[in-house]
């Protein structure tokens, strides 16, 4: 691995989290399984910064910020926090997304990819979770 992290001058620019929000009773969800892993829960009407207020409930989980631990860390994740996961996939409607979100910092030079096994998305649908990946520009940094 760290013969790939000299070798990828742009490998710490990924990330995963995982977020259930919407019309979704965070205190119920919790009271019936607490992720394993750290979490941000707020709850509608929450202060959301900048003097406004959170517009709906969720709980976020950040699963790892490093492209070779990506798919790893989804699976870890999916393994120790199985019991909420699936109480979460109870709730999702069309009013409360369940979302696995990967990151990734786009350069010009370096091409950039997320990649899940098939093990791993089919784990995800089993417990109803979307798979988004979002791309952010960002500018070039001087190489290696």
């Amino acid at each position: 691995m760290a013969e790939n992290a000299a070798a990828d001058a742009y490998g710490d620019r990924y990330g995963a989290s995982y977020s259930i929000y919407g019309d979704v009773d965070v205190d119920a969800l919790l009271a019936i399984a607490t992720p394993w892993a750290p979490c941000r829960v707020w709850r509608k009407g929450d202060p959301a910064g900048r003097g406004r207020t959170a517009q709906t409930a969720g709980v976020t989980i950040d699963i790892c910020e490093d492209r070779d631990r990506v798919e790893p860390a989804v699976l870890r994740f999916l393994l120790e926090d199985r019991a909420f996961l699936m109480a979460a996939a109870r709730l999702v409607s069309p009013a409360t997304r369940s979302v696995l979100t990967c990151r990734m910092w786009v350069y010009a030079s370096a091409p950039s990819q997320v990649i899940l096994s098939p093990t791993a998305v089919a784990q995800l649908a089993a417990a109803r979770v979307e798979v988004e990946v979002v791309g952010y520009p960002s500018a070039e940094r001087p190489g290696p």
